[in-house]
């Protein structure tokens, strides 16, 4: 039996009988080859969680750098609102009113390269005002990220070095300060709480990807596992992965999913020659969008006061889950 099956036993008196034969190996089941370390292509842009920055009540100063969620907070004590917790009525139930604040989130993005083509993704980009380096930006919306309230702004090249991307909002009693997103074609560093953008890495390893470049990456992975066999039934075994469901495509032909254990899959008649494997990882937001700073490792209610943890059950330092294909893939040929 494996993970995921049931059955219903009937148990009857009966005799001890001798041990079950141990069955021999499979001599005409051949191991094929393939590389640990390859190509890939990730079906959205990376992503660099920009979850900390200096906020500014109006024409206030700047608050010192803080989580966002916890700075508007200290902006709500500050105007005498309730504070965005588990007991908070939701905006759609509160009466609607002009938005007579505003709040400028200051973000500090580092980059080891000049980046082109990047995005800014914030939720109500359109009644937002953005500078990038000091220099006022023109808003360009450009698609939205993961929820169609997030949308995306194109940006201008960010420099090598520190860039300073700010975003100046309408603030109410209704109004929801959320973490925004930085995205592109590149990798990231994470140290700990410090981030910085990099080139992204061309090949990946079977491997949890949070350290390959990809800490805050999401959506979905396809790597391409080329290799060379003989004639014959093909049979993969993807025993460790991270994410939602696993599909395989060998030469073009789709496989149904793979989402329960033995995680095999097997191909029939494969002919004789080279092939090319394309394993596809299907993400989740956890990265993205979980309670990733929350450091109690027994939470299991989720709910808004999880994503505002206070005390031991807080740290700035972001707390990931695996995400990808963990182990090399096991290919046999069934002959």
């Amino acid at each position: 039996m494996y993970d995921f099956d049931s059955a219903l036993l009937l148990l009857e008196p009966g005799k001890a009988m001798h041990p079950a034969p141990v069955h021999a190996p499979n001599h005409d089941a051949q191991p094929v080859s393939v590389s640990h370390n390859l190509a890939y292509t990730l079906s959205e842009p990376n992503v660099l969680l920009l979850d900390v920055a200096e906020l500014r009540l109006d024409e206030d100063e700047y608050l010192p750098a803080e989580e966002i969620l916890r700075a508007d907070n200290i902006l709500r004590e500050r105007l005498g609102w309730p504070g965005r917790l588990d007991s908070v009525a939701q905006p759609w139930v509160m009466p609607d009113e002009p938005a007579v604040h505003t709040v400028t989130m200051r973000f500090t993005i580092a980059s080891e390269i000049d980046l082109a083509g990047a995005e800014f993704a914030i939720e109500d980009a359109e009644l937002a005002r953005f500078s990038l380096n000091g220099k006022a930006l023109v808003t360009r919306l450009t698609g939205y990220f993961t929820d169609k309230s997030i949308k995306t702004v194109a940006l201008p090249v960010l420099h090598k070095g520190i860039n300073t991307l700010t975003a100046t909002v309408p603030f109410s009693r209704r109004s929801n300060l959320e973490w925004c997103y930085l995205l592109g074609d590149f990798g990231v560093k994470l140290s700990g709480r410090d981030a910085v953008a990099c080139p992204r890495p061309r090949t990946l390893a079977f491997g949890d990807c949070v350290p390959q470049g990809l800490p805050f990456y999401g959506a979905n992975i396809t790597y391409h596992l080329p290799f060379s066999c003989e004639a014959g039934d093909l049979k993969v075994h993807i025993p460790h992965y991270r994410g939602a469901l696993l599909r395989l495509t060998l030469d073009g032909k789709q496989s149904t999913p793979i989402v329960y254990s033995p995680y095999d899959l097997v191909f029939r008649g494969v002919d004789s020659g080279r092939h090319k494997l394309d394993i596809t990882l299907y993400g989740n937001r956890h990265n993205s969008f979980g309670a990733l700073h929350n450091a109690d490792p027994t939470v299991t209610w989720i709910g808004p006061d999880c994503w505002r943890s206070t005390g031991d059950r807080w740290c700035y330092e972001y707390r990931l889950r695996p995400l990808g294909v963990l182990s090399t893939p096991v290919v046999t040929l069934l002959r």
